[in-house]
């Protein structure tokens, strides 16, 4: 039996099988890096499906809430809702109308309307919608600007629209039947545009840019420019790495808001072509005042931002993590995309403070900007372990000051623009809320994702629960439905009808009235019912009443807000002596 002998260094079969050992080997590492790093993709396409499944769950959860527990409020709801009623019942779809009389108001939000109720009908509950629908589209817009100012960063994404949804401000303006959801998502989409000319240089971006300043101008007015412009404007501040050629910048900053201006001009002239050209200039004139609140109607000091805006940031401005974190990298150099930012919230409030009108509204669209800002500090990955760990650098702290001050606010004097409810509440409540924050600061949670995420559920759960809990029992205070209803039957009845004081349309879309309400002093109603006496007046106790109330000329009594509010019949009123109040 023949013995083989070994191959020698320059046997060509060996070479041939080491060959294929290192070929098999690398394969091997390949297969094996290919496998974990798809594993690793999986496992991350998980995390984020699960993430945007919890911020849309709980957007639903806060949205159901709000249509299940409560109509529409006057006045600043059931006047938007009258506005597009009779808008709707005019066919006119270019000016804004209320009570007869064209209204300075931008036709965007309105137009949403429309379109739902040419699809289903006329309804209550797609106008309270449509706000619902412009904030879940804020909160999928957010990632993508996330993702483009740091593409490094996949946390700060996927976390951005949990911390947007549980800020305080936007939660309500969710469910609230005003356009300001629709202009914080449009100035997003023009952030978006501007995010894109700036990190992608796609020449076509400014387009995207155009696209949202000139929605946002729709939405509110020529005061959307503040929330934009000017950032763009100012980006040899923050536009670093990669810097842009500023001479292609600017020229596709100047076409997109020339697009946009063109949009919103198309507007203006098909209204003075309709209206004349007077309401285009009383509109222009007011454009910049802006619409007030009934609730913030009355003139705000030049400080009012100061106080208001922290409470706008809730409860992310009293995070002590993120104040913790902001001192610790205050040394750093800052990123393009944090100074972007930056920019963002602080150069369009300070234009916002130099207005006569002052309004908590106008700073939602500067929400994302703070929500972007506290995700960076929040979660970034080279910052995590940085006073992770403290006990009171959770909300610890914050709700035991919280529960302190409701704890000894019984007992000093009364603040006069603060609510009077505080003032009767228990100091037992105080007490609770120092226990739960006691108890908080003892919770083992170190992760700080798993922080964000349950302090904006909380957040939500929280309006969900004042929503169930309180505002459906302020529903009893607003009969919107019963007071337009008998309206609606004596306008079927050929009545004309006559309001005592301001009318804000109040009963207009609840009755879904066809003819304008004449607005009356006090003193006048003799007159106009001697004029009109087949008419009915709306009135209140606390404004008019007759010194001897006949049953018969009541045609509904009921209690309205913290008046009482009678519709009169105005034969009936002619025969019976007036007072006036």
């Amino acid at each position: 039996m023949s013995k083989q002998l070994p191959s020698s260094p320059d046997d060509p079969g060996l070479h041939q099988r080491v060959r294929k050992f290192e070929r098999h080997v690398v394969e091997e590492i390949e297969l094996t890096d290919t496998a974990a790093v798809e594993a690793v993709r999986r496992r991350e396409r998980r995390v984020q499906w699960r993430l945007v499944a919890a911020w849309v769950g709980l957007a639903a959860v806060l949205v159901g809430a709000g249509l299940y527990a409560r109509g529409v409020w006057p006045s600043d709801e059931t006047r938007l809702l009258g506005i597009a009623w009779e808008m709707w019942a005019r066919g006119d779809w270019l000016v804004p109308y209320l009570n007869d009389q064209p209204q300075l108001h931008a036709p965007l939000f309105f137009w949403l309307i429309h379109l739902g109720w040419s699809v289903a009908g006329v309804s209550e509950w797609w106008p309270r919608l449509v706000p619902a629908l412009g904030a879940l589209a804020s909160l999928a817009l957010l990632p993508q600007i996330a993702r483009r100012l740091w593409p490094e960063e996949r946390e700060l994404a996927r976390y951005a629209p949990l911390l947007l949804l549980g800020t305080f401000a936007f939660t309500l303006s969710a469910v609230v039947a005003l356009p300001d959801a629709w202009l914080g998502c449009t100035v997003l989409l023009a952030y978006w545009g501007l995010v894109l000319q700036w990190r992608v240089r796609d020449h076509r971006a400014w387009l995207l840019t155009a696209l949202g300043l000139g929605l946002a101008t729709l939405v509110s007015g020529p005061i959307a420019w503040v929330y934009v412009l000017p950032v763009a404007l100012l980006a040899p501040l923050w536009a670093h790495a990669p810097r842009p050629q500023w001479r292609h910048w600017y020229a596709d900053v100047g076409k997109a808001s020339a697009l946009a201006f063109v949009v919103f001009a198309a507007w203006l002239v098909a209204a003075g072509s309709s209206e004349g050209w007077s309401y285009v200039a009383r509109y222009l004139t007011h454009a910049w005042k802006g619409v007030p609140l009934e609730l913030f109607a009355g003139p705000d000091p030049w400080w009012w931002y100061a106080w208001l805006v922290p409470l706008a940031f809730l409860p992310w401005s009293v995070l002590p993590l993120a104040w913790m974190r902001l001192w610790h990298v205050r040394r750093e150099p800052l990123d393009g995309g944090f100074l972007l930012c930056l920019a963002w919230g602080v150069v369009p409030l300070a234009l916002l403070w130099l207005l006569p009108l002052k309004q908590p509204h106008y700073l939602l669209p500067l929400l994302p900007a703070g929500a972007l800002l506290a995700s960076r500090l929040l979660l970034t990955r080279a910052w995590r372990d940085v006073f992770q760990e403290q006990s009171f650098a959770g909300m610890a702290f914050p709700l035991m000051a919280l529960g302190g001050v409701l704890m000894v606010l019984p007992r000093l004097p009364r603040v006069e623009w603060l609510p009077g409810l505080l003032w009767e509440l228990s100091p037992f409540i105080g007490v609770a809320i120092i226990g739960v924050g006691i108890a908080t600061a003892w919770v083992p949670i170190k992760d700080v994702g798993r922080r964000v995420f349950d302090l904006a559920a909380l957040c939500v759960l929280l309006v969900v629960c004042a929503l169930l809990g309180v505002a459906s029992q302020l529903d009893s205070l607003f009969p919107l439905t019963a007071v337009g209803s008998a309206l609606a039957r004596a306008q079927a009845e050929g009545r004309p009808l006559a309001h005592v004081g301001e009318y804000r349309g109040e009963f207009h879309f609840a009755g879904q009235l066809r003819a304008p309400l004449a607005q009356i002093e006090p003193a006048r109603v003799e007159a106009w019912a001697a004029a009109h006496p087949n008419g009915a007046i709306v009135t209140y106790a606390e404004r008019w009443r007759p010194r001897v109330l006949v049953r018969s000329a009541t045609l509904l009594e009921t209690p309205f807000r913290d008046e009482q509010l009678r519709v009169l019949d105005a034969q009936q009123v002619l025969s019976v002596p007036a007072k006036s109040e």
